[in-house]
């Protein structure tokens, strides 16, 4: 096994992470949090170290990655850089321990959802987008392994991605990772832009419309208030955020195919068939118990019914 290749990846993977920690930092110093702008900072930089030294280290090294590569290189990715991405929860001081922080982060980055950091209505700007935005930088990623990971045990399957994949080159896999990675970044950027902007015209601040932007589009689902009821603000932004739970649950393999010419790309999908069918079951189901179990007018149930059930189905929580 070649272990080049791996730390390339890797190495990489965590120079963009230190690279994105400078989004935060700007949030921090432009609110005149100095101790935590600080604490990204020392963050990023240790990041970058260790991310730069491992491009370095591997620069003269230039072997294509096989099958068993690709399994390590995924491993690794999601053990060792929420170990990186924690850092800031930990020295920004957002959570008391550094094991609440990893919790925190790989959470986060799994798009799981899960949160340990409490109070959010009193956490920095910063802590909060950076929150989401490893959210996002995971969903990303999950979908970029997916993809990879399928062509490289050889079941493309009906996926019309994971089929140009294969095709695109039969001699080495990252130029198939490369055209996975740059197919998919365009696709899931326009879309993230595109539920930011709607629902900063639903109503939502800025800040608050990029944070949700970004855990919507990863289904990972962080607020950042405890209560969330600025969801639920006016239907425009239940609208926005149904959709686009949807969007980002669906095979982003099957946005790149519509988009690429194949119009029944979603209908001739089994798996787009059984979501849409879920989706349509659970909500019927959930809007018979909200009819017998509450007074609520008719379009609340459906209302609640409906976003309560993409939620749920998605992943999104």
């Amino acid at each position: 096994m070649l272990l080049a290749p791996v730390m390339t990846i890797l190495g990489w993977f965590l120079s963009v992470l230190a690279i994105l920690m400078s989004v935060p930092i700007l949030y921090a110093l432009s609110d005149g949090e100095v101790g935590i702008a600080t604490g990204f900072f020392v963050s990023a930089l240790g990041t970058l170290f260790f991310g730069g030294g491992l491009v370095l280290a591997t620069r003269m090294e230039t072997p294509g990655l096989s099958r068993r590569e690709t399994f390590l290189t995924a491993v690794l990715v999601w053990t060792m850089v929420p170990v990186f991405v924690a850092m800031p929860f930990y020295v920004a001081g957002a959570v008391p321990t550094y094991m609440d922080a990893y919790f925190e982060a790989l959470s986060g980055f799994t798009t799981n959802g899960a949160s340990v950091v409490e109070n959010l209505e009193d956490q920095s700007r910063a802590i909060l987008l950076w929150r989401a935005l490893i959210q996002w930088v995971g969903g990303y990623a999950l979908i970029i392994f997916v993809s990879t990971l399928a062509t490289t045990i050889s079941m493309p399957g009906n996926n019309p991605l994971n089929q140009a994949i294969v095709k695109s080159t039969r001699r080495r896999l990252s130029r198939r990772i490369r055209f996975a990675v740059l197919s998919i970044l365009q696709i899931y950027t326009i879309m993230t832009v595109s539920c930011i902007m709607l629902l900063w015209a639903s109503g939502m601040d800025p800040f608050h419309a990029m944070c949700y932007g970004f855990s919507t589009l990863s289904t990972g689902g962080f607020t950042v208030t405890d209560t969330g009821l600025e969801l639920f603000g006016n239907r425009f932004t239940e609208i926005v955020l149904i959709v686009f739970m949807a969007l980002g649950a669906i095979s982003f393999s099957l946005h790149w195919a519509f988009l690429n010419g194949d119009r029944r790309s979603y209908f001739d999908n089994p798996e787009y068939r059984y979501l849409m069918f879920g989706l349509v079951i659970g909500t019927g189901l959930m809007l018979l118990l909200l009819t017998l179990e509450t007074d609520m007018p008719v379009y609340q149930n459906v209302r609640y019914a409906l976003f309560n059930t993409v939620s749920a189905l998605t992943t999104t929580g």
